[in-house]
């Protein structure tokens, strides 16, 4: 098969591809992840315009990040999906990045190492909760938690982009205007710097960064008081992250291998408690 790969990706087409993979996406959630870069979403479709499937291709400064791969059943192991892949490639080549990373299924992890990715950093899962938050021990008094303000971006980009690995400026500017009230940052009460935030959305928790894990836990309770959907990507490669999410009750589920191209993958792993999403890095 030669699927003819075009620019843009419609949310409709991209919700029913993914359906019968049982994947929760929703119609904001998609358009989030295109309203990044829309020039690096992708579809691939067949000699009669219907589609095979779906990429998208997010640049960060460097890093690119490739995510929202998926093929609709009766066109798989056809080439569709190493001509989306090689398409997104291409189009984070062109933009200039260095590092090409990618959360893949295990399913998709020979297509990726194919293509010249290898693992790194290790493995991220889906951790959920049922019924009410679990009763934590107090906070401690050593950071003050509260929503982040417009008049903060700057700070709060200048706090995430190290410990992230590149500028995702419009990323978390799009989370704090679409859930402001879930939109937290911890600032150390002694030197006012910023230590740690936490967003969440409308599947659930993320991204959320910190330096301590200490914290991170108020972060999350905070998110929890805010009522923010009990679901969040934990990374397997901070074991801090899935001892805090184990801790507030919540249950580890299917997993994605951290994999990338090019240069090592930038920024502080260790910093990360919750993936923002395994779309965007």
């Amino acid at each position: 098969m030669e699927p003819r790969i075009e620019a843009g990706v419609r949310v409709e087409e991209a919700l029913a591809l993914a359906r019968p993979e049982g994947w929760t996406w929703t119609p904001r959630s998609v358009a989030r992840v295109l309203a990044m870069q829309p020039d690096g979403a992708f579809t691939a479709r067949d000699a009669q315009g219907a589609p095979l499937g779906i990429v998208t291709c997010v640049v960060w400064d460097k890093l690119a990040w490739i995510g929202s791969m998926v093929v609709a059943t009766h066109a798989r192991r056809r080439g569709v999906a190493r001509a989306l892949l090689r398409r997104a490639i291409a189009h984070a080549e062109a933009r200039g990045a260095t590092s090409i990373g990618a959360d893949a299924t295990p399913e998709a992890r020979p297509l990726y190492e194919g293509e010249g990715f290898v693992p790194t950093w290790g493995e991220s899962a889906l951790w959920t909760r049922e019924g009410a938050p679990r009763a934590q021990p107090p906070p401690t008094s050593a950071w003050a938690i509260y929503p982040v303000s417009p008049a903060e971006i700057m700070e709060l980009l200048a706090y995430d982009a190290p410990r992230f690995g590149a500028g995702r400026g419009r990323h978390l500017a799009h989370l704090m205007g679409e859930e402001p009230h879930r939109s937290f940052v911890a600032v150390h009460r002694k030197s006012g710097a910023f230590e740690g935030h936490g967003f969440a959305h409308e599947r659930g928790i993320g991204p959320l960064v910190a330096d301590a894990p200490e914290s991170a836990a108020q972060l999350l309770r905070a998110l929890e008081t805010a009522r923010a959907p009990p679901r969040a990507i934990v990374p397997a490669w901070n074991p801090r992250a899935e001892a805090l999410f184990a801790a507030a009750g919540y249950t580890k589920g299917r997993a994605r291998l951290r994999m990338v191209r090019g240069a090592p993958l930038p920024g502080r792993p260790e910093a990360v408690y919750a993936v923002g999403a395994w779309a965007l890095g």
